[in-house]
């Protein structure tokens, strides 16, 4: 079933927010060299809210087996309320993991949800050594992290990918919302991502192997 979860992103300081699949309506939307073709003219690249703080663009693809084997990419495409672009960057994050049983959708009250997937996430390209992504999903080792420093984070996705008919949505429009933790403590950093596409390799057979894609940006209040 078709379902969303509001959630928060971010640290307890920054109170980022959801905004779907852009942020602003300033006319600082530009060519940016950062920006993908596809998205140029579309995404505001001197900071959500009119230019008064930092927004997060997130573009994901992933890919299941029949076998229960998921891995999944997200770029994050970071905009900073500066007066210019240098401090702009990009980052790559991997997952990898397995489909989890219907117990693991009960205990994290994801139970609409057709599927789920539990296992490491790491960065993977470091073009933004100077965010502490751990202090913005409040991960309790934040405060001993180094810049720059590498390191791997559990989690647990969920994808929300048919109707209540147990059919295909719309446009094969899926819903999916994420779970970042440590071990079985996943009780913080979670969200929720609109703007997502379900595929399955047989329409017929919705369900593994699959492609998922979404596309989302959180802002970052100053």
């Amino acid at each position: 079933m078709l379902w969303l979860v509001l959630g928060c992103f971010g640290s307890k300081d920054d109170g980022p927010s959801n905004t779907g699949d852009s942020a602003g309506d300033s006319a600082d939307l530009g060519s940016h060299p950062n920006v993908p073709p596809e998205f140029d003219g579309l995404w505001q690249v001197d900071g959500c809210e009119d230019g008064t703080a930092t927004v997060a663009y997130i573009l994901a693809e992933g890919h299941s087996e029949a076998d229960g084997s998921f891995e999944m990419t997200e770029t994050w495409y970071w905009f900073f309320d500066d007066p210019g672009w240098d401090d702009d960057c990009i980052d790559e994050m991997r997952y990898t993991g397995d489909r989890v049983s219907r117990s693991v959708h009960e205990s994290l009250s994801a139970t609409e949800a057709e599927e789920g997937y539990m296992g490491s996430m790491k960065k993977t390209e470091d073009g933004c050594p100077g965010v502490n992504y751990l202090e913005t999903w409040d991960h309790p080792d934040a405060k001993g992290f180094d810049y720059g420093d590498s390191w791997n984070v559990d989690f647990v996705v969920f994808f929300d990918t048919l109707s209540p008919s147990g059919n295909l949505n719309w446009e094969n429009a899926m819903l999916t919302f994420m779970y970042l933790g440590e071990g079985n403590s996943m009780t913080w950093g979670s969200t929720s991502y609109a703007g997502g596409t379900f595929s399955p390799e047989d329409e017929s057979v919705p369900g593994p192997p699959a492609d998922y894609t979404y596309n989302t940006s959180i802002c970052f209040n100053g």
